[in-house]
């Protein structure tokens, strides 16, 4: 029985770790000719550090828990650079919007799950920073109420690599265009492998 016990959870942990792999896929998007002599930049994928900080920017971005939301504004915002933050501070104005949330009876609080991540690549340019373009698809975990409707996000960010992060984060985001999609849109992955199979694609 004890074996058959082992087996049975071995078993579950390996169907998780797949799932999670799925979870959070990688596409490569960047395109065939990815070099363009007469910009001065060449194309490579985004680095494992770069995806990295990416799943705990958005993660901390969309987490919507009233418990956490102080620590994950403040997370969020180390990733942004400086006009983004600014930018961000403009539209949203935490100081305000936070409090309010948090006195709210009625709104909705969630987690965030990344369902898919959509490399563009990134561009070395003549000046040696490094440019890079990732959209990343997210979809919100319902805490309360728990039966709430999931919220589908495709968050497309720009950024930076910072050379010298000096304990800081390695990238710095400066634009972060995210949208609430709607159940019928499909995802990027599967408009590149429409494309790739000669359909068309709505997005």
């Amino acid at each position: 029985m004890k074996t058959v016990w082992s087996v049975w959870f071995v078993g579950l942990l390996g169907l998780a770790w797949c799932a999670g792999v799925q979870a959070q896929r990688v596409v490569d998007a960047r395109p065939d000719q990815c070099r363009e002599p007469s910009h001065g930049f060449f194309c490579s994928a985004a680095s494992p550090e770069d995806i990295n900080d990416l799943k705990d920017y958005i993660t901390h971005r969309w987490r919507r828990v009233k418990a956490t939301i102080d620590e994950d504004r403040r997370r969020m915002r180390l990733y942004l650079d400086p006009n983004a933050r600014t930018a961000y501070d403009n539209e949203f104005n935490p100081s305000v919007s936070i409090p309010q949330y948090k006195q709210c009876a009625d709104c909705e609080e969630f987690d965030n799950r990344i369902t898919e991540i959509i490399d563009n690549g990134c561009h070395a340019w003549k000046d040696g920073s490094i440019h890079c373009y990732v959209e990343i698809r997210s979809e919100s975990v319902p805490v309360r109420p728990a039966n709430a409707a999931k919220k589908q996000f495709v968050s497309p960010v720009s950024y930076e690599e910072v050379i010298d992060p000096a304990g800081k984060p390695a990238i710095a985001i400066f634009s972060d265009g995210t949208q609430i999609l709607d159940d019928n849109q499909p995802s990027m992955a599967d408009c590149l492998r429409a494309a790739a199979d000669g359909d068309g694609c709505s997005r």
